[in-house]
């Protein structure tokens, strides 16, 4: 089993329960890794053999762009997305930091890490 990451994807995004979140979208960075069976695109040298990191990126970027209150909730739908979308997906693990929260002190992120398999 191979692993195909795509780390630090920059975001600003409509997620968070409070009103000024709404209204200012908060820093995002996520980090997916998905693990495959990579032995015929080792060989084959094909695109078509593979997990297509950019089409996983365009995916998560429009989930992105949609409010969620919470990024639990945002963490599983990046999953379930990658899951049903790449077949030859078989574990997900997905990272997501909030960048700079506004919680009252100087917090430069606060995180939510799970991982979720076929």
């Amino acid at each position: 089993m191979e692993i195909i990451s795509i780390e630090g994807m920059e975001f600003r995004a409509p997620v968070g329960c409070f009103d000024e979140e709404k209204i200012v979208h908060p820093g995002f960075s996520v980090d997916v890794f998905i693990s495959f069976d990579a032995s015929a695109a080792m060989k084959s040298d094909k695109l078509e053999n593979t997990i297509n990191y950019q089409a996983v990126y365009l995916r998560i970027k429009e989930i992105m762009e949609v409010h969620h209150n919470i990024i639990e909730h945002v963490a599983n739908h990046i999953m379930e997305t990658i899951l049903n979308d790449f077949p030859m997906a078989q574990h997900v693990k997905c990272k997501i930091h909030k960048t700079f929260p506004a919680l009252g002190g100087r917090i430069a992120a606060v995180a939510f890490e799970t991982e979720r398999g076929r």
